[in-house]
């Protein structure tokens, strides 16, 4: 016997109820992720001012007043770094300029204050609309039990509470939302490679690129993880459209980063380097497109190989003709391009060795501790390679590469977040999605009844992973306060600069250079500069914006005598 068919008119009441419940889910774990993110506004709004939770803050704060004052111009270079040369803040200004813009649109030009105050509740909303994404992308693939529950975890663990709580006035929390929207874009368009699907893959990628450079390695993520179960697939004609969709979406997404990065030389960092919004992106982006055109063409003509192993090779062979092709175009590549990405991610460069977010997740005080990263991003960090194994196979058997490349995502992230405190948001992220998705997969086939069961078991054994949290929550007014303390006297200091010595020009406007600079320890420099306002010889950028500042002042701060100390004070 046939159905019965639904008629349109309970369709349409069915959708519209599903759609009601899939918005009101949304807001409740966005409001329950808004609300844990400013439970700690007193340690942010106090007596002294605005005390942001980071001192990179400082900085953000200066290149929106910057914007604010002159939009809608960006602060490319600053007198006020890297005194008396100047330098390029390594940043792309797309987060401050939207900041800017919000200023405007809010406040008109205000005083300092009270953009402060307004810019601390960014960080906050950012990441409720990433906890709500995160559902959403949830109900997209997986029950919404699933969805909720993996929403539910990311609004309360501590790695991406970290960097969206407010006053935390950075790029971050804006960072691993895009890498989320990637991430999605991805997975959609593994699950039904299409024209729209490959629309919003270049998209992501351009806005991730555009937010931050370091955006390069979700997007490089993303790229293995769709080539991989590209790859797995042998179909002729299924494999050559999708080639083609993927080549379109890299030549969109590299065109729409050209402008902001090709011909530009930085003077720290050339014009082909991966660490700044350089010619590397677009030209990454490129090769890509070349490498997915090429394939589309050479499977169009011969066919597809029906062993894994040819189609691997056939595709590493494509690579390896395109990047020697490029490096043989942009010979700079094989130096500054490679040996300043490496020299990052492993902290093998002089200031990355000690800047705090580069430190590795696993390691504190030359030991290594699991508890840290079990309390940041709960017992399920421990559980991880195993629900990566897991779902691999799970998305194997079922035939749903969408979750290959979420199992693929989270490798990557938990790998990097061992690596680079700093990725921890992006492994937060990817671990609430994980979890969930091994637990839906893998009660699917059973029955309803045994899988409501199941599930209920599953999510008290997700309440018991996510317990150490309560460790990060109970300690963090303590912490707080001493951060608080050391911001409050960093910003005093700076503020009796100010009132005891002659002001220097420039500051938001493009006038005559600083009449002199400041030289402090780099861990003052942001906040010290901000409550000044008056130039500094080194910072928290470290010899990132110019190695000259760094230098002297680190020449200084080790002679061996007050002479040797005053003769280059006098230079």
């Amino acid at each position: 016997m046939s159905p019965t068919p639904v008629p349109p008119r309970a369709r349409r009441v069915f959708g519209a109820r599903t759609a009601a419940l899939t918005a009101a889910a949304a807001l409740i774990v966005a409001v329950v992720a808004f609300g844990l993110r400013v439970l700690y506004h007193s340690l942010v709004f106090t007596r002294e001012g605005v005390l942001p939770v980071d001192p990179d803050a400082f900085y953000h704060f200066r290149r929106i007043a910057y914007s604010v004052r002159n939009f809608p111009a960006t602060l490319a270079f600053d007198p006020y770094v890297n005194f008396p040369r100047g330098g390029e803040p390594i940043w792309s200004p797309a987060f401050d300029l939207g900041a800017a813009a919000l200023v405007r649109a809010a406040l008109g030009d205000p005083e300092p204050a009270a953009m402060e105050r307004l810019l601390c509740w960014v960080p906050p909303f950012l990441g409720a609309v990433h906890v709500a994404l995160l559902f959403l992308i949830g109900r997209r693939f997986l029950s919404a039990p699933a969805a909720f529950a993996g929403a539910l975890l990311l609004a309360l663990l501590p790695g991406h509470f970290s960097y969206s709580q407010l006053g935390f006035v950075d790029h971050h929390a804006a960072v691993s939302l895009a890498g989320s929207l990637v991430l999605f874009a991805a997975m959609a368009f593994a699950a039904r490679p299409g024209v729209g699907q490959g629309a919003a893959l270049t998209f992501a990628f351009a806005g991730a690129l555009l937010l931050w450079p370091g955006s390069l390695i979700h997007v490089g993520v993303a790229q293995a993880a769709l080539l991989a179960v590209w790859l797995a697939r042998g179909e002729r004609g299924p494999s050559v459209r999708t080639a083609a969709l993927l080549a379109a979406a890299h030549a969109g997404a590299a065109l729409f980063v050209a402008p902001f990065g090709l011909g530009r030389t930085w003077l720290r960092w050339g014009a082909w380097s991966p660490l700044v919004l350089s010619g590397f992106q677009p030209l990454w982006l490129g090769a890509g497109a070349a490498c997915f055109a090429l394939l589309a063409g050479l499977y169009r003509r011969t066919g597809v190989s029906r062993s894994r192993a040819r189609r691997a090779a056939s595709a590493a062979a494509v690579g390896a003709v395109v990047a020697g092709l490029v490096v043989a175009a942009v010979p700079e590549l094989a130096s500054r391009g490679a040996g300043d990405a490496l020299a990052w991610l492993a902290r093998g460069e002089e200031f990355q060795a000690v800047v705090g977010e580069s430190q590795p997740l696993l390691v504190r005080a030359g030991r290594v501790q699991l508890w840290p990263a079990v309390v940041l991003l709960s017992g399920g960090f421990v559980l991880g390679p195993l629900a990566v194994a897991a779902l691999l196979i799970a998305a194997r058997r079922v035939r749903r590469p969408e979750l290959a490349v979420l199992a693929l995502w989270s490798a990557a992230f938990l790998l990097l977040a061992a690596i680079q405190w700093r990725f921890v948001a992006d492994a937060a992220a990817a671990l609430a999605l994980l979890l969930p998705a091994v637990v839906d997969v893998g009660l699917a086939p059973a029955a309803p009844l045994r899988r409501r069961r199941l599930a209920l078991v599953a999510f008290a054994a997700g309440v018991v992973l996510a317990l150490p949290a309560l460790d990060f929550y109970a300690k963090r007014p303590l912490i707080g306060r001493t951060g608080r303390r050391t911001m409050a006297l960093g910003l005093e200091l700076g503020r009796w600069l100010r009132a005891n010595s002659p002001p220097t020009s420039g500051w938001l406007g493009d006038g005559p250079l600083p009449e002199y600079g400041v030289l402090a320890p780099w861990g003052l420099g942001h906040a010290l500069r901000y409550a000044a306002q008056r130039p500094l010889v080194q910072d928290n950028f470290g010899d990132d914006v110019g190695e000259e500042g760094f230098s002297a002042a680190e020449a200084y701060f080790s002679a061996p005598s007050e002479e040797a100390g005053l003769a280059i004070l006098a230079a």
